[in-house]
């Protein structure tokens, strides 16, 4: 700590420190923005809100990972567990007279990732192949695969997604 700041008090639960500055607060506080914007010359008290111990400071967003929607396909994708590099990619497509899902898994590589599905339940069932393509906050789903055991013949797994709340 600078001779310009000093610490106040900490919260019991380590997220809230309380402390005095000469000139203005960190972005990270309750000051308000702009306030005497300039004037070095008063002690402010000062407030910011701490990660929970143990979590890094700053944890990158992952592209990939979240709920897409869709007018015909959703997906709902997340990093496996025992393998955090692939996706797990929750696939569904609905429309009147047709719906299905299916569960596939691939490997990112840029913005593209081939994802398969298999039923460890049915060892017999046919493996689906979809094509995903993401810019952005816009993620594009195109069947390459014999998917039909997954959502009938009268729809798909193709189509656009947007990133989803």
């Amino acid at each position: 700590m600078s001779l310009e700041t000093r610490p106040v008090n900490l919260s019991a639960d380590g997220e809230i420190l309380v402390y005095w500055a000469i000139g203005s607060c960190g972005r990270d506080t309750a000051d308000e923005t702009g306030r005497d914007e300039g004037d070095d010359s008063g002690r402010r008290i000062c407030v910011a809100y701490l990660p929970p111990a143990g979590t890094p400071a700053s944890t990158p967003v992952d592209p990939w990972v979240g709920r897409w929607d869709g007018a015909v396909v959703s997906a709902a994708i997340r990093r496996g567990t025992a393998k955090p590099d692939y996706l797990v990619i929750d696939l569904v497509t609905g429309m009147e007279g047709c719906s299905g899902a299916v569960t596939l898994y691939g490997k990112p590589s840029g913005t593209t990732v081939i994802g398969e599905s298999y039923d460890p339940a049915d060892p017999t069932a046919p493996a689906c192949r979809v094509a995903l393509s993401r810019e952005g906050n816009a993620l594009g789903a195109e069947e390459m695969g014999p998917c039909t055991y997954y959502h009938g013949a009268a729809c798909g797994f193709d189509g656009g997604m947007t990133r989803g709340e």
